[in-house]
């Protein structure tokens, strides 16, 4: 009985989310976070991208490249990528993003390091 709860209230939840913030939640998102955190993910997504966001999205997918850039993820440079080209980033703008945030990486590791 229990666990019936468990998926009513997970599907519930689901659902409240992808309809507050307009599309589905994305798909590792729902196999990702705990059920009770979900909402809370997607709200405090949702105020970055949101009205009030100072950044545009060109920006916002350009960011988010560099960094997937260099955490390394596949999946997420590929998305933030297609995005980034959504929003009119260009070829020029997608490498120095990602170069950017490389030597950004290379400075952090330097200055440990060396104490620079």
């Amino acid at each position: 009985m229990n666990l019936m709860r468990t998926i009513i209230l997970a599907t519930a939840l689901t659902l409240l989310a992808a309809t507050a913030s307009g599309q589905e939640p994305p798909k590792f998102y729902k196999e990702t976070f705990p059920e009770h955190a979900l909402k809370s993910k997607l709200e405090a997504e949702q105020v970055l991208v949101g009205k009030d966001a100072k950044l545009d999205a060109k920006t916002r997918e350009l960011i988010a490249l560099g960094v997937s850039a260099q955490i390394p993820c596949e999946y997420c440079v590929y998305v933030h990528q297609k995005n980034a080209r959504q929003e009119g980033a260009s070829e020029a703008e997608i490498r120095e993003a990602v170069a950017t945030a490389a030597h950004v990486r290379q400075l952090e590791y330097c200055s440990e390091r060396h104490g620079v």
